[in-house]
């Protein structure tokens, strides 16, 4: 998980906050980026998360590691924190499947 975490707060700029929600999910708040931006960050975490070398539990091979990422804008498409993270979470969803 800290590889993961490592990850994400490479890729975003220092100013977006990043918290783990729960589990292995993870949130990011990117603010003043465009939609087309955020897509190409997602697609960059993807990327690199994808290509980690990660040291299974038992430390006898290193496992890959995929994500899924979901994406809700403001205040386009919500009017409050709670539907913003709603969105986001139902189109994670979308991605795992």
């Amino acid at each position: 998980m800290k590889k993961v975490s490592d990850t994400l707060k490479n890729v975003v700029t220092k100013d977006a906050p990043v918290g783990r929600v729960g589990g292995e999910e993870f949130s990011i708040i990117l603010r003043d980026f465009s939609l087309s931006e955020v897509n190409t960050i997602a697609e960059k975490i993807r990327s690199d998360i994808e290509h980690l070398d990660i040291v299974a539990n038992d430390n006898t091979q290193i496992v890959k590691i995929t994500v899924s990422i979901g994406i809700a804008k403001s205040p386009e498409e919500n009017t409050s924190i709670q539907e913003l993270y709603d969105t986001a979470d139902e189109r994670l969803y979308i991605a795992k499947n």
